[in-house]
């Protein structure tokens, strides 16, 4: 309790920013609004009511459509504080016990399993085959093994083993405490129209009031009557403020708003859609932007008389596919498992496991065992070399697999290895994989794939005018790779995020 109340909760901070005041504030303070403003102002003091009804109704419809956009969006973005878990398993006083996940609190053990939203930052102090799925914070959808002392992260998601893991920082001082509190204080440059129009403001407001107050003072000169005079000014002040421009830009930037939330693009600020047609470079992430963020089996691939690995068709395919099926958990969370799952489908009826063999540090694959009607079969699939040990490969086979393994992943894709045994049924089930006398099937190439739109959006984008950049921390051979396939060309087209961090502003401008 006393660490709860001197750290808060463990929760993400709302901006007090985002609320409707701000909405209000935000869409009245615009230049173009205070000016139409003051033109309904002026048709009221000349007692030109209709006029100035009219004038006032534009303001509001305005500032309407303004702050339904920026609620709409604050509530979005809002969202990230709902990616922390609901719930976490924490030992208490000795005990196992399920509390909310606001209550967390610095030193609490978290108890982690498979499928568990990790709750807060914390380290590993014990675990087994832990892999986390940390994609929300590094766009990487391949899952990140980690062994003790390693740091679990709030808001990632484990996908595979169990640990115990020692909490470290909740809430804000969070790494994704700290994403969102960066996002929250970003400092928001003026776009050139905003500035041209602020001036235009001042421009027109100097001009009128001096013609105004020059228009009074000849007026009195000549006699008029200081009414009369006063009136005259105004209404030649009204006649010069230029007083549709902030019912047009408001309708269009709320119009261009409208047609992006139709193609799923969410607009904070109307005034960015100014700045987005003023775009010349647009780099861009690769994982879940270029590519799908899930995993898919590419190729499958089964080996020939010299054991050089071609891709399967037909019955092959199929076969391979089915057994490694079979291999994965029934409730399969790990990408790996869903992309094989996904690949084999519904044509391949998965039987009831009499075991399952789990994955583990000391052996890389995961396995079970089936009763089929040709006999007992183990299904198997994990690291190649690991299961090349289990099938003792001889020294010239485990060559020329790991050649075409590397083949494989210098072109981007995570490769799994298949095998699997007939056993005699009265046998049972093997104690363990090494004694399953397993025999070699293929491989699987895995691989996050690229969207089916990306290459015309891409082309859109060039014929535009707008240079794409692809900024990633993969794998060199990776990224070109998918750069390639999305029609990017080069190298050139290909910065890591350690590339722009440490490049100077004129590099900057000059791969621009």
């Amino acid at each position: 309790r006393a660490r709860l109340a001197r750290d808060g909760p463990n929760q993400l901070e709302a901006d007090p920013g985002r609320g409707m005041g701000h909405a209000v504030l935000a869409a009245s303070s615009e230049p173009m609004l205070l000016l139409l403003a003051a033109v309904a102002a002026l048709y009221a003091i000349v007692g030109e009511w209709r006029d100035a009804a009219a004038m006032a109704l534009s303001v509001a419809f305005v500032i309407a459509l303004n702050i339904h956009q920026n609620v709409r969006s604050a509530r979005a973005l809002g969202a990230l504080r709902d990616l922390t878990a609901p719930r976490a398993r924490v030992v208490r006083e000795g005990r196992a016990v399920m509390i909310p996940a606001a209550e967390v609190v610095v030193d609490d053990l978290l108890m982690i399993g498979d499928g568990d939203r990790i709750a807060a930052d914390a380290q590993v102090l014990e675990g087994s085959a832990m892999e986390v799925d940390e994609s929300l914070l590094t766009g990487e959808s391949a899952p990140v093994a980690k062994a003790t002392g390693d740091l679990l992260r709030a808001g990632t998601f484990a996908v595979q083993g169990r640990c115990i893991a020692q909490v470290i920082a909740t809430g804000p001082r969070t790494e994704l405490g700290r994403i969102g509190h960066s996002l929250a204080t970003v400092s928001r440059a003026e776009s050139p129209l905003r500035r041209q129009v602020r001036r235009l403001v001042r421009v027109f407001a100097v001009l009128s009031l001096s013609a105004a107050v020059l228009l009074t003072v000849l007026e009195l000169v000549r006699g008029t009557a200081w009414r009369e005079a006063t009136l005259a000014a105004l209404t030649f002040a009204m006649a010069t403020v230029p007083g549709e421009f902030p019912v047009v830009f408001g309708l269009l930037f709320t119009l261009g708003a409208w047609r992006l939330a139709r193609v799923n693009a969410l607009v904070q600020r109307p005034d960015a859609i100014e700045t987005l047609g003023c775009m010349t470079v647009l780099c861009t992430d690769k994982t879940g932007t270029l590519t799908e963020n899930r995993m898919r089996v590419q190729q499958v691939l089964v080996p020939d008389a010299g054991f050089h690995h071609a891709v399967a068709a037909g019955a092959a395919r199929e076969s391979l596919l089915a057994v490694a099926a079979h291999a994965c958990p029934s409730d399969a969370v790990d990408p790996m498992d869903t992309a094989v799952l996904d690949a084999a489908g519904e044509r391949h009826v998965r039987l009831a496991p009499l075991r399952y063999y789990p994955f583990s540090a000391a052996l890389h694959a995961t396995a079970s065992a089936i009763a089929t009607t040709a006999g007992l079969q183990v299904s198997c699939k994990g690291a190649p070399e690991t299961l090349a040990m289990l099938c003792g490969l001889d020294d010239d086979r485990r060559a020329v697999l790991d050649r075409s393994v590397a083949a494989l992943a210098g072109r981007g894709f995570r490769v799994l290895g298949v095998a699997h045994a007939l056993i005699d049924p009265a046998a049972g089930p093997p104690e363990t994989l090494e004694t399953a006398g397993l025999d070699w099937c293929g491989l699987l190439a895995i691989a996050d794939p690229l969207r089916a739109d990306v290459p015309d959006a891409i082309r859109r984008a060039r014929a535009a005018g707008i240079r794409v950049v692809l900024v990633t921390g993969d794998h060199p051979e990776t990224a070109r790779a998918i750069a390639q396939a999305a029609g990017l060309g080069g190298d050139g087209q290909i910065r890591t995020g350690q590339e722009i961090a440490a490049a100077s502003e004129a590099e900057l401008l000059a791969w621009s």
